[in-house]
């Protein structure tokens, strides 16, 4: 029998002490004594013969006509998000997924206009069962609160359990932080439930946290600090054998792990895209031509982003690409700061008056 439903409720919240308890472990019926975790409507414990065992909402139940609270329709993701965090309060284990992270080595040209592109994939962590020598629920980092707090050899890893309408928060990673991200979204463990006995699903629980790495998803790992390093070592060098070879002659190069393209739309922005195409004339031109692409008003040159804050969005002819922090530019490259509008040439993308590259665009 397996649990095939998103609306049937695995675990239910006990009335009398708070905890969280396996439709197995009460009466069946109204005597079960619980509430929805999510919508605190009272339920009633379904342990038939027929179907598999779970909680339904008093309002739902046949023969009941009183309709005490409109049921919600993430009960099933709740449920399981507070049972999680109350295993771990009790000492369960959790199964760390792979990890690994693509690094993009771009080699746009412009005479012909093509781009190559290298990839390097870094193994930041293997799969690895952990314990944990203390769990804190619910704390706030970083400006947002995570599920699940696991200290481990002088580390945190921050839990955050997520389903529709919850996705997992956007946080500002220092460098040199010793903590990890990983997601869990709550509707993928409903492959843990399947084919086990009712009434069983604790321990289904506790397994799937412990055993699976299914619907588990690393944002962040320390060593990724590490892999970055080591991919700008590699892409400096390979910048340098690229400038020895002459059919790589006016190329740029970055790093990232994201690539967006940006498209232009704007009619009157590729009217004057075309006619700033010819070959420039004098060291002048280029530098205003350059300055130009900065400003997100020809496509003659691929703009390198420090981050997607530095974008001049879709109305603009621009062609850009993000790169990360980087430091290994020629030096008479140009960059310009979004932020503060400060212009400067170097090796790198970093705004001396803001110390960020998030907001930096880039020419080489």
């Amino acid at each position: 029998m397996s649990f095939s439903s998103e609306n049937l409720i695995p675990f239910g919240e006990q009335t009398a002490t708070g905890d969280l308890v396996d439709v197995g472990e009460v009466e069946k019926g109204e005597r079960c004594n619980c509430i929805c975790p999510s919508c605190k409507t009272p339920l009633i414990a379904r342990k038939g013969d027929i179907k598999e065992w779970h909680f339904a909402h008093k309002s739902h139940a046949r023969r009941i006509k009183k309709e005490t609270e409109k049921p919600c329709d993430m009960s099933f993701a709740v449920s399981v998000r507070l049972m999680a965090k109350q295993l771990f309060e009790c000492g369960a284990h959790m199964l760390l997924p792979k990890y690994e992270k693509v690094y993009s080595l771009l080699i746009p040209s412009f005479l012909p206009l093509r781009k190559d592109e290298e990839t390097k994939t870094y193994t930041i962590c293997d799969e690895n069962m952990m314990g944990f020598s203390s769990v804190e629920i619910e704390q706030r980092r970083m400006g947002s609160v995570f599920d699940l707090i696991l200290n481990v050899d002088g580390w945190e890893i921050l839990v955050y359990i997520t389903y529709q309408g919850r996705s997992f928060p956007k946080v500002d990673i220092q460098a040199g932080s010793r903590v990890g991200l990983i997601e869990i979204n709550a509707m993928e463990i409903k492959s843990a439930f399947k084919s086990i006995a009712s009434g069983q699903y604790k321990k289904a629980l506790s397994d799937f946290l412990a055993q699976s790495y299914v619907g588990k998803k690393w944002h962040y790992h320390p060593r990724e600090q590490r892999a970055e390093e080591d991919f700008n070592k590699y892409a400096s060098q390979r910048l340098e054998i690229l400038k020895n070879e002459e059919k790589y002659n006016e190329r740029t190069i970055g790093a990232a792990s994201l690539i967006h393209p940006t498209h232009p739309s704007n009619q009157s922005g590729q009217a004057h895209a075309t006619a700033a195409s010819r070959p420039p004339k004098s060291k002048e031109e280029i530098e205003q031509l350059k300055k130009a692409a900065l400003d997100g008003a020809i496509n003659r040159y691929i703009v390198i982003l420090g981050s997607d804050k530095a974008s001049k969005g879709s109305n603009h002819v621009s062609r850009e690409r993000i790169m990360g922090g980087f430091n290994n530019f020629s030096e008479n490259s140009l960059h310009k700061c979004l932020s503060c509008e400060f212009v400067w040439s170097g090796k790198t993308n970093s705004c001396q008056q803001c110390a960020s590259y998030k907001y930096s665009r880039s020419i080489i």
